[in-house]
């Protein structure tokens, strides 16, 4: 597992999950989830990508972690920790 999967399977999960629909343009590491001027998802959708999270790398992720989740980078950051190893 390599950071770069990572990113390409949450990139993916945001641009392809019914629920997120992002446009790919958006997407960078510094990309706000939850403002406006970012992904403008909300405290059910960053559930949501949690779920997707957990079922792919098989791990279980706390409500506040995702809590903490500001950008792209900072769920890239905490899964890599998880499960590169």
């Amino acid at each position: 597992m390599t950071r770069k999967k990572i990113e390409d399977f949450i990139n993916k999960t945001l641009i392809t999950g019914c629920e997120f629909e992002v446009e790919a343009d958006k997407i960078k590491p510094s990309t706000s989830l939850r403002s406006k001027e970012g992904l403008h998802i909300d405290a059910d959708g960053i559930s949501n990508l949690a779920m997707y999270l957990e079922e792919e790398y098989n791990i279980r992720i706390p409500e506040a972690i995702e809590d903490r989740w500001h950008t792209i980078k900072d769920v890239v950051d905490y899964i890599e920790a998880k499960v590169i190893k």
